[in-house]
């Protein structure tokens, strides 16, 4: 039996021709680097700059709100750490904190997740949120696949009505050997699209 894809855990929390392990083989998936508004992964072939009004969370921001300890997150082996299988490398909000995007990254190796395919990976994490969230209304949209930087990231879009709040969430999704990428962009208002979002990435 599949374990539960861990990433579920970073999804919940924002919201209160597809890419195959084949495709990029073992890469040297690092973490990235903040400066200012810009986030860096030259890994990844990524740099997401946040418009005015946003900020990056801070790394103890981070790991209160996945609840470890800041030293697991500052520990420059913990792509690969056996203690925490998913961590959040960025999570970035508009000045009112409403609107949100975060990319978290899943060691596949240590849930036992590291044969699934992107695709796979996605119709796991829909499944897993509607059972988490019962009482929320998801859609979910046909995936399709965009670029982002220089790769290329499975993609669909969520609309969900929780607690009386609509909102539109963004999942791409990329693996990279043992490794699952998840960017999730989450909505409240009506001032962003997902264009909007994906502009932001070069």
């Amino acid at each position: 039996m599949k374990k539960s894809f861990s990433l579920l855990l970073i999804f919940v929390i924002t919201a209160v021709s597809l890419c195959s392990c084949a495709m990029f083989g073992n890469t040297n998936l690092m973490r990235g680097t903040i400066t200012d508004n810009t986030y860096t992964n030259t890994s990844l072939g990524i740099t997401l700059t946040l418009p005015d009004g946003w900020r990056f969370y801070s790394t103890s921001e981070i790991a209160s709100v996945m609840n470890i300890t800041k030293e697991i997150l500052e520990d420059p082996d913990i792509l690969d750490s056996t203690d925490i299988s998913t961590f959040m490398d960025f999570m970035a909000v508009d000045a009112k904190e409403t609107n949100n995007i975060n990319m978290s990254i899943e060691n596949l190796a240590t849930t036992g997740n590291q044969n699934l395919s992107a695709e796979e990976l996605l119709a796991m994490l829909q499944e897993q949120v509607q059972q988490q969230l019962p009482s929320a209304q998801y859609t979910f949209s046909q995936s399709t696949t965009v670029t982002l930087g220089n790769g290329q990231f499975l993609k669909t879009e969520a609309q969900c009505t929780y607690l009386g709040i609509h909102m539109s969430q963004y999942i791409y999704i990329r693996k990279l050997g043992n490794h699952a990428v998840a960017i999730t962009a989450t909505l409240i208002d009506d001032s962003l699209t997902s264009a909007d979002i994906e502009a932001m990435f070069s």
